[in-house]
């Protein structure tokens, strides 16, 4: 049985988050991935519905300069754009492309701490908390380089990590009847792999803005579904 399409629509009141600027390479890398994943047509597709027509050929810098006027509006356009064009059955193809996007990053911008062989030789909870403070530290350093104040919240429980922010800029703009943040979810699944060395985390949004509540979280588990399966 097919499963039903995600109701996405564009709020009636203005977002605080919309003119909120986006990195140069968090763009490209959104772009780069998606075309590698669905093709150059069906990305062009994809940039024409979100209002991004200058994209098109054009991609931004490989840098996390904010030279290219890109804002958290047009990441979050994106997004529904790949949500439109692939359906809540294709949750898959978006989560694939948010990894890619994420390893863009994660090789290319060591401003994210994740540089270096240190996560090899330590544990794998140990890696994955260090990860996540590094993630959010870099944020905060790239986003005082505009001088604003990203809001980020890392806290630990006993079976997982919860980040949380009401700064997502997946959502920006939207109201839907489902989590829609899962570029920003693959993101933790990527991150997580490649500092327990290519281990699968589980990573679930409880909650979004696009759903009207106050900010976007997700718990990422501590243990690899691999560890789990061995211990049940």
């Amino acid at each position: 049985m097919s499963l039903p399409p995600i109701d996405v629509t564009d709020k009636e009141t203005p977002d605080h988050r919309a003119a909120i600027p986006i990195a140069n390479g968090y763009m490209r890398a959104a772009l780069q991935a998606i075309e590698d994943v669905a093709g150059r047509v069906a990305l062009n597709v994809m940039l024409r519905f979100a209002g991004l027509e200058n994209a098109i050929d054009n991609f931004p810098p490989d840098n996390l300069d904010f030279s290219a006027g890109y804002v958290f509006r047009d990441y979050s356009n994106l997004n529904h754009a790949m949500i439109q064009f692939y359906g809540r059955a294709g949750k898959g193809h978006a989560l694939r492309i948010g990894r890619i996007s994420a390893r863009w990053m994660i090789e290319n911008h060591p401003l994210f701490g994740f540089a270096g062989t240190v996560f090899k030789v330590i544990p794998t909870e140990q890696a994955m908390r260090m990860s996540l403070n590094n993630t959010a530290d870099g944020f905060r350093k790239l986003y005082h380089r505009v001088h604003f104040d990203i809001r980020i919240n890392l806290r630990e429980e006993k079976e997982h990590f919860v980040w949380s922010s009401p700064d997502c800029p997946c959502c920006v703009g939207k109201k839907a009847d489902a989590p829609i943040c899962w570029i920003w979810e693959a993101g933790f699944i990527e991150g997580g792999s490649f500092v327990t060395g290519g281990k699968s985390v589980k990573v679930e949004q409880t909650t979004c803005i696009a759903m009207g509540h106050p900010e976007c979280t997700w718990l990422i588990y501590k243990k690899p579904l691999e560890q789990v399966e061995n211990e049940g």
